[in-house]
């Protein structure tokens, strides 16, 4: 079972996730409302995947992003918005995000997981 971080400040947002992943073996075993929370809990559960969205209160999904990097530079990070602008998805790949995705629309969600699971064996 792969342990993950959802960090986002919409309820809406986890319980969609929550869904998603119930019939997989991906489990969410810690959420974050805010950037500084998400980084804090990174450090105490140790998740194999961090999903984090890049509005974030306190601290934004990027600097949460940067700073979780500095503590673990293998972290498998997947940023999500509900902006789209062009820039973004390359952007986060050069911070070292794994995938960017658009909110709500998660259709892509698993397989970016499963993508990131094999790349990480090969």
């Amino acid at each position: 079972m792969k342990r993950i971080l959802v960090a986002d400040s919409s309820i809406y947002t986890k319980s969609v996730l929550r869904k998603l992943l119930t019939k997989t073996h991906f489990r969410i075993i810690a959420e974050a409302d805010d950037g500084k929370q998400a980084v804090s809990k990174y450090v105490q559960s140790k998740p194999d995947f961090v999903l984090m969205d890049i509005s974030l209160p306190k601290q934004n999904g990027f600097e949460a992003l940067r700073q979780i990097l500095k503590l673990d530079s293998n972290a498998n990070i997947i940023m999500f918005s509900t902006l789209f602008e062009p820039f973004l998805h390359s952007d986060l790949i050069k911070l070292g995000a794994k995938d960017f995705l658009s909110k709500p629309d998660f259709t892509g969600l698993i397989a970016s997981l499963h993508n990131i699971e094999q790349k990480q064996h090969s």
